[in-house]
């Protein structure tokens, strides 16, 4: 076994032999020590990655560096890049307390069945095999709640619709939850135009991670689920894709100096998305428009 593979498998047999060794009553120690362990699990992932293939020494400084370096240039791999940051200001230097430690476990969650799925898709490497084990939420009634949505977004029911809507949205906000060890999403959405307020959101839920820095198309299917006995109705996100206004772009091209119009195709339009992509500018807080 390739010493970088055998570091990974070290790391990981130290969380999952903490998950096996507490129970809910002491979630916040077992946060404690999961968290000790995360920033070199995360580091040496990323040697992983810029190895290529080969082999090298997990414990090289300067080889460790340059692969913190390479996942920036990995689109595929931002999460790792964001977790990666994340560790280095709450947990690299600091030593939280239980409550803390807690709270910090229950937002990592996310990036840790990511983890999972990455490197069991990509190298064969099973890591975290008891991560469903961690004591992540005590209430039932939400989790059974979460199991009939998630039914739903695998198997829709006979004869439900399609909305026919073909509006732009803006996403307001994106909360994850966890079902059989993968993510999925309750996302917060409205009409993309300037008459939007508070009161117009829209819950949906969905398996897929939506861009939230650009207005977005929606395929949204009308589903319902029982719960204790009453049918609740449900809206699914299907599919989804970045739409842009066409006055956002006009007003950013203005900001950026610009001063025309810029329809697709262009070489102008082909420039701006590619800025847009690499800064993700949130252009839906950035100008306001009435189209």
């Amino acid at each position: 076994m390739m010493q970088i593979d055998s570091a990974i498998l070290a790391t990981d047999k130290v969380i999952c032999k903490n998950i096996s060794r507490f129970d809910d009553s002491e979630r916040g120690l077992l946060s404690q020590n999961i968290l000790a362990q995360l920033r070199n699990f995360v580091e040496y992932i990323a040697d992983k990655v810029y190895a290529g293939g080969s082999d090298l020494d997990p414990n090289n400084y300067a080889l460790n560096v340059e692969a913190l370096k390479h996942l920036q240039t990995r689109g595929d791999l931002r999460f790792l890049h964001q977790f990666h940051e994340l560790l280095q200001k709450s947990v690299s230097h600091y030593t939280l307390d239980e409550n803390g430690s807690e709270r910090l476990m229950l937002k990592y969650y996310e990036y840790l069945l990511k983890i999972k799925i990455f490197l069991n898709d990509t190298y064969g490497l099973h890591v975290l095999d008891n991560i469903e084990d961690f004591p992540l939420d005590t209430d039932t009634e939400l989790s059974e709640y979460h199991e009939k949505i998630v039914e739903k977004i695998c198997y829709p029911s006979p004869g439900c619709s399609t909305s026919t809507y073909s509006d732009r949205y803006y996403i307001q906000k994106i909360k994850p939850f966890f079902v059989n060890q993968r993510i999925y999403y309750e996302v917060t959405f409205t009409a993309a135009n300037s008459k939007m307020s508070k009161f117009d959101r829209v819950i949906a839920f969905s398996r897929y991670e939506i861009l939230s820095n650009y207005a977005v198309k929606l395929s949204i299917r009308n589903d319902s689920i029982n719960v204790l006995g009453k049918d609740m109705t449900i809206q699914v996100i299907d599919g989804w894709n970045v739409s842009i206004r066409p006055c956002e772009l006009d007003n950013f091209a203005d900001i950026i100096g610009y001063h025309s119009k810029i329809n697709a195709g262009t070489k102008e339009y082909t420039e701006l998305m590619r800025f847009l992509t690499e800064i993700k500018m949130p252009l839906s807080e950035l100008v306001v428009c009435s189209e």
